[in-house]
C-alpha cells in the first residue's frame, strides 16, 4: 500500500508530506474556496485534527504568532526536551487557490 500523508508526518519525510499536502488542497473545488486566509486555515486544521494531531490554531508566544503548531509524537514547536523542532512556512495562493510554495527549516 502507497504511503499516504500521515505516514510522510510521522517518519519525518517533510518534503513529501508538503507535496502530498499541495496535492490535497489542489482538490479541493474552487467553488468551495472563498479565497481568504481563514478558508485555508480551517482546512488545515481539520485535516491535522482528522489524523488525529495535536494542532493548535493561532497560538501566541513571547515572539509572535503562528498560523498553527502541529505537535507529533517525534516534534514539538519549541526546542525543548528530546524533540525534533521543525519549521515550515507555507504560502497559499489565491490565484491558484492552493498551497503555492514552502520553507523547511530544521
Amino acid at each position: 500500500m502507497p504511503a499516504g500523508i500521515q505516514d510522510f508526518l510521522q517518519t519525518g519525510q517533510t518534503e513529501m508530506f508538503m507535496t502530498r499536502l499541495k496535492a490535497f488542497f489542489a482538490d479541493i473545488p474552487y467553488k468551495l474556496n472563498n479565497k481568504t486566509e481563514k478558508h485555508y486555515q480551517t482546512v488545515f486544521y481539520v485535516l491535522f485534527k482528522l489524523m488525529g494531531q495535536f494542532v493548535e490554531a493561532e497560538p501566541c508566544t513571547a515572539l509572535g504568532r503562528a498560523d498553527a503548531v502541529v505537535v507529533t509524537a517525534d516534534i514539538i514547536p519549541f526546542t525543548a526536551g528530546n524533540k525534533k523542532l521543525v519549521k515550515i512556512g507555507a504560502e497559499f495562493s489565491t490565484k491558484t487557490r492552493g498551497l503555492s510554495r514552502w520553507i523547511v527549516s530544521e
